[in-house]
């Protein structure tokens, strides 16, 4: 029943009741600690990208690696919200071990610069915090696209145009 005892390595037990609500204090906590970090990671992105300098960068950075430390404990727990509808609310998060697509997030940058009404889509392969990883810790500032081998007439023009933005951009 709910009250009796789980066994546990050690000779240690505790009743359901109380592991559920160590478990969902434990999860409400994250949760709330990962809205705050994604807040910061955004305020300090959007400082970063208004004056992009080593400082903004470095706070950007930062800022992230605190968010996804503490992503990285949420994501083991796999339910509620980040388990429901085939896990869109995680994967719209970080979309790993799923591979981000670099080229795309490349183009989705540059689209996002021609328009400033442009949005997203909804592959999470190019978005969230898989893509700032790349936006923020990517060292070379030219287009990945332009080592992808076999080299697609989209890269190639993705490439193109990406390389030729001056660098404050």
């Amino acid at each position: 029943g709910e009250g009796a005892p789980l066994n546990l390595q050690l000779g240690l037990s505790v009743t359901k009741a109380k592991y559920l609500s160590a478990v969902a204090k434990d999860f409400s906590e994250h949760a709330l600690a990962f809205r705050d970090a994604s807040s910061q990671v955004q305020i300090e992105s959007e400082n970063y990208c208004a004056a992009p300098t080593a400082e903004n960068l470095q706070r950007a950075q930062e800022s992230w690696k605190s968010a996804m430390g503490i992503w990285q404990h949420l994501e083991l727990f796999q339910i509620g919200p980040l388990a429901e509808t085939t896990k869109v609310l995680k994967s719209a998060i970080y979309a790993w071990p799923g591979p981000a697509n670099l080229c795309k997030i490349d183009e989705e940058a540059m689209k996002a610069l021609a328009s400033t009404s442009y949005r997203l889509p909804a592959q999470p392969n190019r978005k969230g915090f898989q893509a700032l990883e790349y936006l923020l810790f990517e060292s070379s500032l030219e287009s990945i696209c332009s080592t992808l081998i076999p080299q697609t007439e989209l890269a190639i023009s993705v490439a193109e145009k990406w390389n030729a933005q001056s660098q404050e951009i």
